[in-house]
């Protein structure tokens, strides 16, 4: 249902006025232009004005924008400048430890004395470690050819055990072979390498 339109009407020093829908208009003689502009008239006379204010607008919501992601921007490069921070510190940490158990694996190796046998007993190489070394496995602690003798040394099992070694000789640290052979060198002087000993 249409709301009906009321319209009012006066009288006034000889000029006639008009009310409705919220507009005056004056008609006579004496009465001053007060004509309201067309729908189409009041859009072109704003039209410049609200396409300015949108301008503004844009540019206000572009600068904005732009602060954001700026903002956004720094804060990324701000965080990928900490993680570089962090694993560098955490890279010199490694690195400081590596050295200082490098220093001090060679402090220890420094502080124990190379074993070698000076004491008598058959011949070949003098009794050195590393010259029965060398003769029995070419100085590879690792050595299993399979035959029953294992490591630098070239132990079998009962000789091993007899100096305090377990397992596998092969399988054992280059300082505790070299301690093994020098207790046994100490025990029976280098007959246990008759080739090389």
């Amino acid at each position: 249902m249409r709301n009906p339109i009321k319209i009012t009407a006066a009288a006034v020093g000889g000029v006639l006025l008009i009310g409705g829908l919220g507009a005056v208009t004056a008609i006579g003689e004496n009465a001053p232009d007060t004509t309201v502009p067309s729908s189409a008239e009041v859009a072109e006379r704003v039209q410049p004005r609200v396409a300015e204010l949108a301008r503004e607008a844009q540019e206000a919501e572009a600068i904005e924008f732009a602060g954001a992601l700026h903002e956004d921007r720094l804060t990324d490069y701000a965080v990928a400048v900490y993680d570089n921070e962090v694993k560098r510190q955490e890279a010199e940490r490694i690195a400081a430890a590596a050295a200082a158990a490098a220093a001090a694996a060679a402090a220890e190796a420094a502080a124990v004395p190379s074993p070698s046998y000076s004491g008598g007993g058959g011949g070949g190489a003098g009794g050195n470690l590393a010259s029965i070394r060398a003769c029995e496995s070419g100085g590879n602690y690792a050595t299993n050819t399979g035959n029953g003798y294992y490591g630098a040394y070239q132990f079998d099992q009962q000789t091993w055990n007899s100096v305090g070694g377990s397992g596998n000789p092969a399988n054992a640290s280059p300082a505790e072979q070299d301690a093994r052979a020098q207790a046994l060198i100490n025990s029976r002087g280098s007959s246990p390498w008759p080739s090389c000993g």
